[in-house]
C-alpha cells in the first residue's frame, strides 16, 4: 500500500517514510495520564539503544501518576509538556499565583483528584513531579521529526511553544498545550523546514494512528500506546512500528493501525 511518502510492509508491520527521519531510534509514549501498568508494559519493547520520549499528559485521570513520573524519570526520558502538566503544576507548585476557582475546578474535573490520591500514597512524590517538572521541554526537534503534544500549525516556528504563556496562563486554549490541529495534507514547515509531527492531545481511533504527515498518539481510555522509530538509508527515511498496552491487559501486544 502506498500513500504519497508513507508504505505500509503487511509482512512485517512497518510504516515507511519517505524524505523523513530522526537523528537517532526513538521510542515514543504520549498521554498516559496515571497508567504506570501500561507504561511497564510498553518499556518491555523498548530497544536498549532507543530514546524515551513522552509527549505530555503524563499525569492525572489514571491511579498512578506517582508511578509514571517515576518510571520517567528513572529511564531517563525526554518529557515534554502537555496541558496536564500545566494545569498540575498551576495547582501544585502555586507559589507565584494565585489558584482561581476555575483553575481548580478544572484540574480537579480532569483527574486532578486522583493525582492527589497518588501523590498522598507515595512518599517523596511532590519531589519527584519538582524533579520532572524541571526536566520537560516544549517540544523536540530530532532530525526532520518534530515531537510535541497537540500538534503545531502547517507552518509555524518555534517562538509557537511560548512556555511563558502555559506558566502565566496554564487554561489558555491558544496555547502549544492546548491548541487542537487537524492531520495535515501537505507537509509541515517548523523554522523553514519540512518535518513529520507526532503529537498527542487529540484522541484517535486505532486506524488514524499513522498519516503521511503526521503521527497521534492519544488512544484515549481504550489503550495505551507506543511508536517505535528507526531512521535507515543513511538518514534519508525512516521506519514507524506500533506497540499496543491495554490497560488492563496482562502482556504488551504488537499491533497495527489496522
Amino acid at each position: 500500500m502506498q500513500l504519497t511518502n508513507l508504505e505500509y510492509h503487511e509482512s512485517s508491520s512497518w510504516y515507511y517514510f519517505e524524505h523523513f527521519a530522526p537523528d537517532r531510534p526513538l521510542f515514543i509514549v504520549s498521554d498516559l495520564h496515571g497508567c504506570a501498568q501500561s507504561l511497564k508494559q510498553l518499556l518491555k519493547f523498548k530497544p536498549p539503544h532507543s530514546l524515551l520520549i513522552s509527549l505530555g499528559d503524563a499525569l492525572d485521570a489514571g491511579p498512578d501518576s506517582v508511578g509514571v513520573v517515576r518510571l520517567l524519570l528513572a529511564e531517563h526520558s525526554l518529557s515534554l509538556w502537555g496541558n496536564h502538566e500545566a494545569l498540575c503544576r498551576a495547582v501544585l507548585f502555586a507559589a507565584e499565583h494565585k489558584i482561581s476557582n476555575e483553575l481548580m475546578l478544572n484540574w480537579q474535573c480532569n483527574g486532578g483528584l486522583a493525582t492527589l490520591k497518588s501523590l498522598k500514597s507515595a512518599p517523596f512524590g511532590l519531589k519527584l513531579f519538582w524533579q520532572y517538572y524541571n526536566e520537560l521541554k516544549t517540544h523536540l526537534l530530532c532530525g526532520s521529526i518534530l515531537l510535541c503534544h497537540a500538534g503545531i500549525p502547517q507552518n509555524c516556528t518555534s517562538e509557537y511553544f511560548s512556555l511563558k504563556t502555559i506558566l502565566k496562563e496554564p487554561l489558555n486554549t491558544k496555547s502549544f498545550v492546548w491548541r487542537r490541529q487537524l492531520p495535515a495534507a501537505s507537509a509541515h514547515r517548523f523554522d523553514g523546514q519540512e518535518v513529520l509531527v507526532i503529537a498527542g492531545h487529540t484522541p484517535v481511533k486505532r486506524e488514524e494512528i499513522i498519516s503521511p504527515f503526521d503521527l497521534r498518539l492519544d488512544l484515549g481510555d481504550e489503550y495505551k500506546a507506543a511508536l517505535e522509530l528507526e531512521p535507515y538509508a543513511q538518514g534519508l527515511r525512516c521506519r514507524v512500528h506500533c506497540i499496543r498496552a491495554p490497560e488492563f491487559g496482562t502482556k504488551a501486544v504488537h499491533t497495527l493501525a489496522q
